[in-house]
């Protein structure tokens, strides 16, 4: 049902999303309430918003290797009937223009603009990248023939697994810039922060796994296939190992003493987590040995 290229384009556009809404915590939330901070964490703002961008505009470009054509893209933009798919297209041009506009409006118009102008954009593209993060999950959840994705769990789990990538990715991006001055106990208070996303991660991954094995039969060998059958390996070493044992490990070792070192392989941790979440589900929910099973029993 899905190509390798549905993977990258999920998590391209995941993390980039995850990313821009960090940002937006940062740049809305840390300076009102800790404006200390706030100064501290500017320099990664703009340069954000930017790889935010470049990431999404990454997973579009690998949607259309799936589709084909660019123009099937364009269709999805103008097709007048209401689906997931096409509003998830209208989603991808959206948080790409409120972000490129908020990024201008704060680097070329930032004193000719009202304020009220410049916290409606930031609010939108916010709000653009949440619908970014959480449409993908509400697409498979939509489709009711693969039963292992049909959960609530699974849209909630990809929006918390795409705030992690953007945490990683607000991570690499001070690795690569701290001679500007970018302090290294912002990174651990950042990973501190990071840390209960990773506890609810962990709980609701548990709890979908747990309902699929309980639930129909080809749920449960969707599950199998995750947790003991063809994908045990990305599954323990990629979602579990890389995504949440590693990243707990790396934290504990911020707080006796914090290094650059540790911030990039927290990071690079976290990504290879997100990437292998969105593999695992992608790929246990289409195994031929499921479908089977599943036309089987109806």
């Amino acid at each position: 049902m899905f190509s390798v290229n549905i993977i990258w384009y999920m998590f391209f556009a995941g993390a980039g999303s995850g990313l821009s809404f960090v940002v937006f915590f940062l740049d809305s939330f840390v300076r009102c309430f800790r404006p200390h901070l706030y100064a501290s964490y500017r320099p990664l703002v703009a340069p954000g918003h930017l790889v935010g961008i470049v990431c999404v505009i990454c997973g579009a470009v690998f949607l259309v290797f799936d589709l084909g054509r660019v123009d099937r893209l364009l269709e999805l933009l103008v097709d007048p009937s209401v689906t997931v798919l096409a509003t998830g297209a209208w989603f991808l041009a959206l948080f790409l223009a409120l972000t490129a506009l908020q990024m201008l409006l704060r680097l070329r118009f930032a004193e000719r603009v009202p304020k009220v102008v410049h916290i409606a954009v930031r609010w939108a593209s916010a709000l653009s990248a949440l619908a970014v993060m959480l449409y993908v999950g509400l697409l498979l959840q939509d489709l009711r023939s693969v039963h292992f994705w049909n959960s609530p769990l699974l849209p909630a789990i990809l929006v918390l697994s795409s705030l992690s990538g953007g945490v990683a990715l607000l991570m690499l991006i001070s690795f690569f810039r701290q001679a500007d001055g970018v302090p290294l106990r912002l990174m651990a208070q950042l990973s501190g922060t990071h840390l209960p996303l990773i506890v609810c991660e962990s709980l609701l991954l548990a709890a979908y796994v747990a309902l699929a094995l309980h639930g129909s039969p080809a749920a449960a060998e969707s599950a199998a296939e995750l947790v003991s059958g063809d994908y045990l390996l990305p599954f323990w070493g990629g979602v579990v190992a890389c995504g949440i044992a590693v990243p707990l490990g790396v934290e504990w070792l911020t707080h006796r003493k914090a290094t650059w070192s540790l911030t990039a392989v927290y990071a690079l941790m976290l990504l290879a987590g997100t990437l292998a979440i969105r593999y695992c589900f992608l790929m246990v929910g289409t195994h031929p040995d499921v479908q089977l099973a599943s036309s089987l029993a109806l």
